[in-house]
């Protein structure tokens, strides 16, 4: 037996070959952890079989019928023959042809069948139980750090997505304030036109006054007699009862003469 590693190329050519092929034995690993495992696994070369005279099987087996084995075979080169059922059927195998798949999932495993080098070297992949239960607990270990990140991933922008939101609900709400103020009616221009309107009528109204004082009480420029406007009837009233109390005082001058 001759162990050597798999280059990058064979590496890649095994790990695309068993994904495709054999889904069913690998769904448990992730892809990385597949191609670990593969990188990881030496590759076995074995010399062709050789069998004594009368022995009914050669003296080297890959795998013996009824004996537990816990390898997956990938033949890479070479001719493997399998002895199988009661009667010894013979069938052989060539490149990229497996055996041994139930010996992943069950390492007390034992083939119904009996397997050996017919023409060799044969080059393969052996695939211990031991090695792909450690690849499936590294692939449940990355799944849920992936998930844990994709968690916090989603949660991050659910968070951002919020934040948005609140400042286009700011936005929204300057811009409705904004529409609110240019609909709000501008009252400030009507109130100051009736405030300067009262203040007009104010001053109206005194001047008004003030005219009718004028033009009620008028000074003569000569005698220094006082004539009072006929247009105001309060002037009509003070000057009639000026007019009488002078009538009185002058019955009372003529009164003490006589």
């Amino acid at each position: 037996i001759v162990d050597e590693m798999l280059s990058a190329s064979e590496i890649s050519a095994v790990t695309a070959h068993l994904k495709t092929n054999y889904s069913d034995c690998f769904k448990l690993l992730t892809d990385s952890q597949l191609r670990r495992l593969v990188a990881g696994t030496p590759v076995s070369s074995f010399p062709t079989a050789t069998q004594n005279v009368g022995s009914e099987l050669p003296n080297e087996l890959l795998y013996e019928k009824g004996v537990p084995n816990d390898a997956f075979t990938l033949i890479l080169s070479g001719k493997v023959t399998i002895l199988v059922g009661s009667e010894n059927f013979r069938a052989d195998l060539s490149s990229w042809s497996v055996l041994g798949k139930a010996a992943l999932e069950n390492k007390s495993w034992a083939p119904d069948f009996t397997a050996f080098v017919s023409d060799g070297p044969c080059r393969c992949v052996q695939i211990r139980h031991d090695a792909f239960a450690e690849a499936v607990d590294a692939s449940v270990v990355e799944r849920r750090t992936a998930e844990g990140r994709d968690f916090q991933h989603t949660r991050s922008m659910s968070g951002a997505s919020a934040g948005d939101g609140d400042l286009v609900s700011i936005g929204e709400s300057g811009r409705s304030t904004t529409s609110a103020e240019e609909h709000v009616p501008n009252r400030r221009g009507p109130v100051l036109a009736r405030l300067f309107h009262a203040g007009n009528s104010k001053s109206e109204d005194s001047e008004e006054s003030a005219k009718r004082t004028a033009g009620s009480v008028q000074f003569a420029d000569g005698d220094g007699v006082i004539v009072y406007s006929s247009n105001d009837s309060t002037a009509n009233g003070q000057s009639n009862e000026l007019e009488a109390d002078d009538s009185a005082e002058e019955k009372g001058v003529h009164g003490e003469t006589s």
